[in-house]
C-alpha cells in the first residue's frame, strides 16, 4: 500500500510519533494509502527547515524566483493527470473539476506569482523628513504551518499563496 511520508528540508520522513492513518477514498469507501499523523514535533521540524531556508530564499533575485516558480508550473503541467488523480482520490470530486478548477487553477496561481515576483513596488515613497527618503519595501517575513480541508488540498497551497507576496 501507498504510503504519503513527510518531507521536510527536502527529505522523505516518517512521521516522529510513528502513527499512521487511513486515506479513504470517499467516492468508494476504500483505503487506497496510509499518510504520516503529523504532530507537534513534526510541525516543528518543518517550520525551522522552512525558517533556514527561508533565508536563502530571501536574497534570491526576482529573476531567479520567477525561473524557479516558471519551472514548477511547468512540472505541475507533466504531470497534471496525476495531480488530478490525486485530489479525486482524496476528495471524491469529479475528474473535470479536479482537471479546470484546482489543477489548472493552482498552475495559473503559480505563473502568476513568478510574473508578480518581477513587479513587487513600493507602496509609497516620499520626503517625509527633510533630506530623507522614506519607501515602503515588501518581502518575505516568514513561515507558517497550514492544515489544509480534505475537499481543497491542492488549491489551499495556492491560497496560501495569494496571502503572502511571490
Amino acid at each position: 500500500m501507498d504510503a504519503v511520508r513527510n518531507v521536510i528540508a527536502g527529505e522523505s520522513r516518517e512521521p516522529a510519533s510513528g502513527d499512521w492513518m487511513d486515506l479513504v477514498d470517499p467516492s468508494t469507501e476504500k483505503v487506497y494509502a496510509r499518510a504520516a499523523r503529523s504532530g507537534g514535533e513534526d510541525v516543528d521540524q518543518a517550520v525551522a527547515a522552512a525558517a533556514e531556508a527561508a533565508r536563502a530564499w530571501r536574497r534570491t533575485t526576482p529573476a531567479e524566483r520567477q525561473r524557479l516558480l516558471l519551472e514548477l508550473s511547468d512540472l505541475m503541467t507533466e504531470v497534471r493527470e496525476a495531480l488530478a488523480e490525486a485530489e479525486v482520490r482524496a476528495t471524491g470530486k469529479p475528474r473535470g473539476t479536479a482537471l479546470s478548477v484546482d489543477v489548472d487553477g493552482a498552475v495559473d496561481a503559480v505563473r502568476y506569482f513568478a510574473g508578480a515576483a518581477r513587479l513587487l513596488e513600493g507602496l509609497g515613497a516620499a520626503e517625509y523628513a527633510e533630506g530623507h527618503t522614506s519607501f515602503v519595501r515588501r518581502e518575505p517575513i516568514g513561515v507558517v504551518a497550514q492544515v489544509t480541508p480534505w475537499q481543497y488540498p491542492l488549491m489551499m497551497g495556492r491560497a496560501s499563496a495569494a496571502t503572502r507576496d511571490a
